[in-house]
């Protein structure tokens, strides 16, 4: 990470420290910008260890995002007792650690079922928002719409005022997805979109590799998640909006079959509308 942006994150973890009272164990940088595979539009996603329950609204820590001009931060809030709990990436290894004191030798490894279910659910969010659909999604999903990238950059980058035209929402879909394929095979937990591509291709068996592997380089590597001007980029990134509902509906049936994961993860929303999309 640039030292200049090192620099504002521990800003902003101080800054977060003070408006919760003290109560920040720790502050890691996660994802892209922690494994080096971010563009220049890329979030900050930084996650807080806190002491206490786990009852910060990482809504209310906005305020700390001011010493992190021009990108947007994400605060992801856990409380050390969740970890205890529950268990946890090795935080030091999948992200970077940038404020108080390392966590991670206190945190114990992560039971795979509700990490599954959490990659699950957050697959089935991200086939909403792009939908912008709060209702049930029917299997098998059908395109957004019948545009010229079938209507999944609509709502494809979230800004301060709303979502714009782009592909980050489809990237976060199509390595979320990948992410699922891969825990349903080999039980494995992913943390980055990296990763998830690197080990969905290494399953070695999957019809969807290289439309994973092509989607990732194209849209996230290449385009930085912006509407393309070049006509061949134009060309690729629609024929990718338009295999990406076959895609959607091979994770959906991958996880078919696993539900019986589910029965000790209390209910939500999202869960029911996973089972009521499957199995309605």
């Amino acid at each position: 990470m640039e030292p200049q942006l090192r620099l504002a994150v521990e800003r902003a973890c101080a800054e977060a420290d003070r408006l919760t009272g003290g109560r920040v164990l720790a502050g890691y940088v996660v994802g892209s910008r922690a494994d080096g595979s971010s563009v220049p539009s890329s979030d900050v996603d930084l996650l807080l260890v806190v002491s206490g329950a786990q009852d910060i609204e990482p809504r209310s820590l906005a305020a700390a995002t001011r010493h992190v001009p021009r990108l947007r931060v994400d605060f992801i809030v856990r409380s050390m007792n969740f970890y205890r709990r529950n268990g946890g990436p090795p935080l030091s290894e999948t992200g970077l650690h940038v404020f108080g004191s390392d966590v991670t030798p206190e945190i114990p490894p992560e039971h795979f079922e509700p990490y599954f279910v959490r990659k699950v659910l957050g697959f089935v969010n991200y086939q909403r928002i792009i939908r912008g659909a709060g209702g049930v999604l029917q299997y098998p999903v059908q395109p957004p719409s019948d545009s010229r990238y079938s209507g999944y950059e609509v709502h494809g980058l979230l800004t301060e005022n709303g979502f714009c035209e782009g592909f980050r929402t489809l990237i976060n879909l199509i390595t979320q997805g990948s992410t699922v394929v891969v825990g349903v095979k080999t039980r494995s937990t992913i943390y980055s979109k990296r990763q998830s591509v690197e080990a969905y291709a290494a399953l070695g068996d999957e019809p969807f590799a290289d439309f994973v592997r092509g989607a990732y380089d194209l849209l996230n590597q290449r385009l930085h998640y912006e509407i393309p001007g070049d006509a061949n980029d134009m060309m690729m990134a629609a024929d990718i909006c338009t295999a990406t509902p076959a895609f959607e509906n091979h994770v959906l049936m991958a996880v078919r079959d696993q539900f019986e994961f589910w029965p000790s993860i209390d209910p939500d929303p999202l869960h029911r509308q996973m089972m009521a999309t499957l199995r309605p």
